[in-house]
């Protein structure tokens, strides 16, 4: 149960040591001493460095009474959480294990009720108001129930349970479990979390294809893409982000977009049927201009006031949909509507800054006296 791999967990550590692209690009395998994969909460690194910083004391103040190869347990386990952040949990688990033995001189303090009672309602205030100020990096607001749609697919994947995408699908690294989980074994994905299942190559061509190094017509001939399933919330203002040179190739078709992924499927004739009642033709959050432009001729207009309503229903009310929904609605001159659509926006989305600016905007300035 520890290991359901065997001895094959071995080749996992040489594995990721032989692919440097690894420990750059997945969470799991950065370094947590690298200050270019700084990105955990503060209030980790604040907590890690108080228990690292313990542990470390215990081992000096005691060097003489602990066994040495519990010296070298902890040494070990020290370089692995330093070296691989994957490894926090069991050394988190072990060094306490190692040093709750040898904190006699804190006994003591801990049999003081008071101070161990102030101590933990200082802790768990402490707690409660990184999670309240989003210093956890989890989104601000007091514990709530659910699941973060910012990073699982959750709507996407409720609305492709009934639109199933058309195979074969690529899919960003991260969603890929999930994908997995929820839509298959009907829908394949390209590649999930197990990236030691797969062969490297299909790694590889996966930075590739996101990168830009291979183009979209030749992932398409190797692997035969006809749906692409994209994570969207970084760099999109670079033009080179998969997300817009989807959106400019002449075969590929939005689908399907909320504040975190978006889906593109080829237009093909395999597809077509599929395509005809599901295709955004004019709403797009990466070509702001084609709904500007549509929404310009009254042959189109309707068609695009329906296409809003339509993404902010199969997104489940989207901070990217509504933005674009306030946008289209202050075109067309229905102030109203945009007002009402963004008190809605700011109600579930109270820090998207599309949102915050367009309420600037829509909010009359109060005149000094």
């Amino acid at each position: 149960m520890a290991n359901p791999y065997g001895p094959r967990i071995l080749e996992l550590v040489f594995q990721v040591a032989n692919v440097p692209t690894l420990r750059t690009h997945l969470f799991e395998y950065m370094p947590l001493y690298s200050t270019r994969a700084m990105n955990l909460p503060l209030p980790t690194y604040v907590g890690l460095a108080v228990f690292t910083g313990v542990v470390i004391w215990m081992l000096v103040v005691n060097y003489k009474q602990i066994p040495l190869w519990q010296h070298v347990t902890a040494a070990l386990f020290l370089f692995l959480e330093l070296n691989e952040r994957r490894h926090l949990g069991v050394s988190s688990f072990v060094l306490a294990a190692l040093a709750v033995p040898h904190l006699k001189p804190l006994e003591a303090v801990f049999r003081q009720r008071m101070v161990v009672s102030v101590a933990a309602l200082l802790m768990s205030g402490g707690i409660l108001w990184a999670k309240a100020s989003g210093a956890m990096g989890v989104g601000p607001g007091l514990l709530r129930t659910g699941i973060d749609t910012a990073i699982l697919p959750k709507n996407a994947v409720e609305y492709f349970k009934v639109n199933r995408p058309p195979d074969n699908l690529f899919n960003s690294y991260g969603p890929g479990g999930y994908l997995l989980y929820f839509l298959g074994p009907e829908t394949k994905v390209f590649m999930d979390g197990r990236f030691f299942v797969f062969d490297i190559s299909v790694w590889d061509d996966l930075l590739a294809i996101e990168d830009g190094r291979m183009t979209i017509d030749a992932a398409c001939e190797k692997y035969g893409f006809q749906t692409f399933f994209i994570y969207i919330k970084e760099d999109l203002a670079n033009p080179n982000h998969l997300a817009n040179r989807l959106t400019v190739h002449p075969e590929f078709r939005l689908m399907y977009f909320d504040d975190a992924y978006a889906v593109f499927v080829r237009d093909a004739p395999a597809t077509r049927d599929y395509l005809a009642e599901r295709e955004f033709r004019h709403l797009s959050p990466f070509a702001a201009n084609r709904a500007l432009n549509a929404l310009g001729d009254l042959s189109t207009r309707a068609e695009v006031l329906r296409e809003v309503e339509r993404t902010m229903r199969i997104s489940q009310e989207s901070g990217t949909a509504i933005a674009l929904a306030v946008y289209v609605h202050r075109h067309v001159g229905d102030t109203p509507r945009a007002r009402e659509l963004l008190d809605r926006g700011l109600e579930l989305h109270p820090r998207n800054r599309v949102l915050q600016r367009m309420h600037a905007e829509l909010t009359p300035q109060k005149q000094g006296n």
